[in-house]
């Protein structure tokens, strides 16, 4: 078992990791191919849709080994009203798993790190923790991506942090935004309510997934 609590609904190969107060800084590792340094995604990831693919697509086109990390516990500490996931922690391993051949044939790995243990940082304490820690050698972010105590750092000061670290950073630009009868899709989660309709019927070979989530297309 890695530091990092696997649920048991996750998978074996643990691909999704529930860190503790008490285990998240441990280096973002592959035990499969440890030859592959780790390029982490950041953002919240509640839906799994072609906007967090996509930045998993761009970590490996870095040469590296795709990670996604997000927060837990960030609506208890904010106060924001308890909801369902969109997608359900026993579907992403099977999502992740879908995404390998788009991803050069490395599956992306998932990471929470309580929200309680990272909130306070600045921007430069957040980096060093990226570097530090965390030892990714890249960055991936959306174009409207904000990070630090109180949101005070955006993409751009991010990738100026990020070099002083000898961190690559790769910023990416929305998907679908400006688009007529389509939705910027790398927006805040919270925006994701609704019955989605239209979809394409794309994905993963294997277990049906439920209706009425988000997931890639």
């Amino acid at each position: 078992m890695s530091c990092c609590q696997t649920r048991a609904d996750a998978c074996s190969d643990d691909l999704v990791e529930h860190c503790s107060l008490d285990n998240w800084q441990r280096p973002l590792l592959n035990l499969a191919r440890q030859d592959l340094q780790p390029v982490v995604a950041l953002g919240k990831f509640d839906a799994m849709h072609k906007g967090h693919r996509a930045l998993c697509i761009q970590a490996a086109r870095m040469g590296g080994q795709p990670w996604m990390m997000s927060f837990s516990g960030m609506g208890e500490v904010l106060g924001w009203a308890s909801r369902l996931p969109l997608v359900a922690d026993s579907d992403r391993p099977h999502i992740l798993a879908g995404w390998a051949q788009a991803c050069a044939g490395r599956t992306p790995h998932q990471r929470y790190v309580p929200f309680t243990a990272l909130r306070n940082l600045s921007p430069e304490e957040f980096v060093a923790v990226l570097a530090e820690d965390f030892r990714v050698a890249g960055v991936v972010v959306g174009e409207n991506y904000r990070f630090g105590y109180k949101a005070a750092g955006d993409a751009k000061l991010l990738q100026e942090l990020a070099h002083q670290h000898g961190i690559s950073v790769a910023i990416t630009e929305l998907m679908g935004a400006g688009v007529p009868g389509r939705v910027g899709i790398l927006i805040q989660s919270q925006a994701l309510f609704g019955t989605g309709e239209n979809a394409e019927g794309r994905g993963p070979a294997g277990p049906a997934l439920p209706p009425h989530r988000f997931h890639a297309l």
